[in-house]
């Protein structure tokens, strides 16, 4: 499975850190040793503790390097190291700027995606800075998150973003706070768009799904739905189903942390650590355990959608998402190579 795979990738990176480190130290181990030995040591093993301390030895850390590095490189020279500023998204509207909703609680700024777990981390903001009174997240309908979560957390609408003292202050949040943001695997992010707001959309998306429908009767299917995304530019979006890129501009506000919703209870904790949000806002041990069980259910349903689609219509639904796939790590799905014994193969997350 895909999900596998990914892992796989990034425990392999883990891997190679460790034993990076583990040659430090026999290196300081084989150096005092030999010390010892000429007559210069006290202590028959008297290594550097400091160099091999438990606490450097952070997986989590390990991993938020591996991801960033991934997005640099893919980003290449359009990638922005300096001081961040609110100027650079000046000639866009408010909602379609940057989608970062901030917690001044905490110091944290996510760039919420939507069918990437982002009514989640709203309802989380919401109660973390006391927006609203309730005992569980869950409490929350995710049409008020929506709006509460605009209205107060919004970075954009927030601030008045045209005077000298709102843009002082949002510029404070953008470089001051730890930014994250929130992905998950792209084409299965396509498919949750459909279920939600194709086949259970309600007003504008029911209307757009009878747009979309070619038949008098039953459901539009997705095939159609994928004929509606790559028959259009992608500026065209809705922000369901619009590119990573174009809804977070990742390449220019540097996130500190890369959140998957396939590590999700792991990256909660991380994030809890680095800023002190309540993991238990955004994830609980039974929707852990939920998560766990549909490894062999959801991901393999969303996968079925795609896998039955025409094979030069997923290929073509993947180079528009190929982007996403490349600055986020993720591998190329496998009902997109062709079969291993055919010498055409697909390299570099590419078609």
């Amino acid at each position: 499975m895909d999900t596998v795979r990914i892992h796989l990738i990034e425990s392999i990176i883990i891997c190679v850190f460790l034993l990076l480190i583990v040659s430090t130290y026999m290196l300081n181990v084989t150096s005092s040793y030999s010390a010892n030995l000429y007559g210069t040591g006290h202590r028959m093993l008297d290594f550097d503790i400091k160099a091999v301390s438990p606490s450097k030895i952070n997986v989590d850390e390990m991993l938020a390097t591996s991801r960033n590095e991934t997005l640099r490189k893919r980003c290449g020279s359009r990638f922005y190291n300096g001081t961040i500023n609110s100027n650079t998204w000046d000639r866009f509207p408010p909602r379609i700027k940057p989608r970062l909703h901030f917690s001044d609680e905490h110091k944290l700024i996510a760039c919420t995606i939507p069918k990437s777990g982002s009514t989640s981390w709203i309802k989380a903001l919401l109660m973390a800075d006391g927006i609203v009174n309730v005992s569980t997240p869950n409490e929350i309908e995710q049409e008020d998150a929506y709006k509460l979560g605009m209205k107060h957390r919004y970075l954009w609408l927030h601030f008045n973003h045209t005077s000298k003292h709102g843009k002082a202050e949002i510029n404070r949040r953008l470089n001051d706070y730890y930014r994250i943001i929130i992905v998950r695997e792209p084409l299965e992010r396509v498919v949750s768009a459909y279920l939600d707001k194709v086949v259970h959309g309600k007003n504008i998306y029911a209307k757009l799904a009878h747009s979309l429908h070619k038949g008098t009767d039953g459901i539009t299917t997705f095939e159609e739905f994928v004929d509606s995304i790559i028959s259009r530019p992608s500026f065209t979006y809705d922000i369901h189903w619009n590119l990573y890129e174009s809804i977070c501009d990742p390449c220019r506000l540097q996130y500190h942390y890369i959140v998957k919703l396939e590590t999700m209870s792991q990256d909660v904790k991380y994030v809890s650590k680095m800023t002190g949000i309540d993991s238990h806002l955004l994830i609980s041990e039974k929707t852990t355990e939920r998560v766990s069980s549909l490894e062999h259910t959801w991901k393999i349903k969303y996968r079925k959608y795609l896998e039955d689609l025409p094979i030069e219509k997923v290929k073509k639904l993947y180079k528009i998402y190929s982007k996403d796939y490349e600055l986020f790590g993720y591998p190329v799905p496998s009902y997109i190579l062709p079969p291993k014994n055919n010498s055409k193969s697909v390299r570099g997350g590419r078609l």
